[in-house]
């Protein structure tokens, strides 16, 4: 009697301390949803700041809204604006200036970041303070970088023109005047600030390389350039690849600079298509238009930025 008694009480105790099936329920219920919770404020941020702004201004490119006729309105024109723009001679010459401005750009900071990143991976006396003062660049606003561009290459008493009258080069209308070398100058200071980059991201690539390949390369006697061509690049293919992306996307959507030196002038050799955005919306008013254009850039970085991703994949089994 007194071990039935026993299992009856152990077991009344076991079915009280069992958790009921709603609260079970509800705990998986939360196990569930709880990374959602925890994702909501950033997702509501996200479709607050970049979601509906893009979607309105989508919307705006089919119309057609110059902010100085109010009476007028917006008005429905479809596909009208990339119409406009696909036969603007000045958007089309905006288009060219850009891809100089990036491939030049880009290229010389890809480049010298490489071999600055080499150099710097080196155990040479002063590279950790080299290292330290080279990303100082980085850290100026753009629009400053540009600000100190243009004082250096203004004609009256920027140190460039004097240094180059020293040698016996003179630009009698000024650097930042003169077509094909405002292109030039305004590349040279993207190049200064956006150089230093290239070469922390690149240097932070090449320490996490292993050195057993590049030991067992130097064993069978190949050559620094072997090494480097054969070995240490292919290694870095997908680091490579993320800079440049990085590079050329912040390239196209340039700004800050060519509003601080040329305003897009002389002519328009130095407009971009950025600026050339900014002057239809911001200068003209003409919101269907710029947002137009906009779209179109946006466009046009999605489908470049796509193709180095799936670079960057297949770099993935080298």
């Amino acid at each position: 009697m007194r071990e039935e008694g026993a299992l009856a009480r152990s077991a009344y105790l076991g079915q009280e301390s069992a958790p009921l099936p709603a609260a079970k329920s509800g705990r998986q219920l939360w196990r569930r949803l709880s990374p959602y919770v925890w994702v909501a404020p950033a997702i509501i941020a996200l479709a607050a700041l970049v979601a509906y702004p893009s979607v309105y201004a989508l919307v705006l490119s089919f119309y057609k809204w110059n902010l100085t006729r109010p009476q007028v309105g917006r008005r429905f024109v479809g596909l009208d604006n990339y119409a406009k723009a696909i036969h603007d001679e000045v958007f089309l010459e905006t288009v060219r200036n850009t891809v100089v401005f990036v491939v030049g750009s880009v290229t010389i900071e890809f480049v010298l970041g490489i071999f600055l990143a080499l150099v710097l991976s080196q155990k040479l006396p002063g590279v950790r303070l080299a290292r330290a003062l080279i990303i100082t660049p980085t850290m100026v606003a753009p629009v400053i970088a540009g600000l100190i561009g243009r004082y250096m290459f203004f004609s009256g008493y920027g140190i460039v023109p004097y240094l180059l009258e020293k040698v016996g080069i003179v630009v009698s209308d000024g650097i930042l005047a003169t077509p094909g070398v405002a292109m030039a100058a305004v590349i040279l200071i993207d190049v200064w600030q956006w150089t230093p980059f290239v070469i922390l991201v690149v240097a932070a690539g090449l320490q996490s390389l292993s050195n057993e390949p590049i030991e067992a390369a130097q064993v069978d006697g190949a050559s620094s350039w072997q090494i480097l061509y054969s070995i240490t690049l292919p290694m870095l293919k997908r680091v490579l690849l993320v800079v440049l992306l990085l590079r050329i996307m912040d390239a196209v959507k340039t700004f800050d600079i060519i509003y601080a030196t040329t305003r897009g002038g002389p002519g328009n050799t130095t407009m971009t298509v950025t600026y050339f955005g900014f002057q239809q919306g911001l200068n003209f008013f003409e919101m269907g238009y710029a947002a137009a254009i906009s779209f179109m850039i946006l466009i046009s970085v999605v489908i470049l930025s796509q193709a180095f991703i799936r670079g960057v994949y297949r770099g993935a089994h080298i």
